[in-house]
């Protein structure tokens, strides 16, 4: 069976993610994954959700802020223009040496649950990426690239299955940590103006961490803030805001989003 011959998950899906359909041996042993798709897919979201575990490596090249939603989520910035994604080029390479988030490098697979209140997950594929392709000519030399095979999940399945796993536990870790930042009362809606060139432009709708209400803490909850890893995670977050005026291409796109905006 052919990839457009199952009916596709559309609506409520997560950034990035349009046709999405469960993956099967017993459907899908053609399929094959490329490996030199790249990050086109990426190449006009201007911010990507990251777990808490990768704040460590997220902070030395973006700021990470927070969303306005009921439920505070952590976001990577990578540019002003809302349009544009200035770490990947045009021909879909990211920039060297910058963090790739895992959001981006899990993409075009996920897990959904069987239901809402399931703990059962089943593998997913965007059917739209390019990553993948139901010709078995495009597996790579001797089928190295085949998600399926005679004996049902090939190893390259079973990792990207582990790291969609893992994928999942780290956003239920970033789903405490944002409760937690909630609850103490620590997120602030900032306004940050960033000029380059002449022209500047304000950046709003995110939440921030206040330094403030953050040394009004007491001991007790310094302590366990810091004995869970939370402490760390908070001061990554500040350490990034550093990075707010590092960011690629930030003169080019401050004009571009100037000229758009006066038209």
């Amino acid at each position: 069976m052919m990839l457009n011959d199952l009916p596709a998950l559309t609506d409520g899906l997560p950034s990035l993610y349009r046709e999405v359909i469960p993956l099967t041996p017993e459907r899908h042993r053609g399929l094959a994954l490329r490996t030199d798709a790249g990050y086109g897919f990426a190449g006009h979201s201007h911010t990507l959700p990251i777990t808490v575990d990768e704040f460590a490596a997220v902070q030395r090249d973006y700021p990470i802020l927070f969303t306005t939603g009921e439920r505070p989520a952590p976001a990577a910035l990578l540019g002003v223009d809302p349009q544009a994604n200035p770490y990947v080029d045009g021909n879909g390479r990211w920039k060297d040496g910058a963090y790739v988030p895992a959001y981006v490098r899990r993409y075009p697979f996920l897990l959904i649950r069987h239901s809402r209140d399931s703990d059962n997950f089943v593998l997913c594929v965007d059917r739209t990426a390019p990553h993948v392709a139901d010709m078995p000519t495009a597996a790579g030399a001797n089928g190295a690239n085949t998600l399926f095979d005679d004996k049902g999940a090939t190893k390259l399945t079973e990792q990207i299955m582990q790291f969609c796993v893992g994928y999942e536990q780290g956003i239920e870790r970033t789903r405490a940590f944002g409760d937690e930042l909630k609850r103490l009362d620590l997120l602030v809606t900032p306004t940050i103006r960033l000029s380059k060139g002449g022209r500047s432009v304000d950046l709003n709708g995110f939440r921030a961490v206040s330094e403030e209400r953050l040394a009004k803490l007491d001991d007790a909850t310094l302590a366990r803030l810091a004995r869970s890893g939370a402490l760390s995670a908070i001061h990554a977050h500040l350490f990034s805001m550093q990075t707010l005026g590092q960011l690629e291409h930030l003169g080019q796109s401050i004009e571009a989003l100037s000229k758009r905006r006066a038209n």
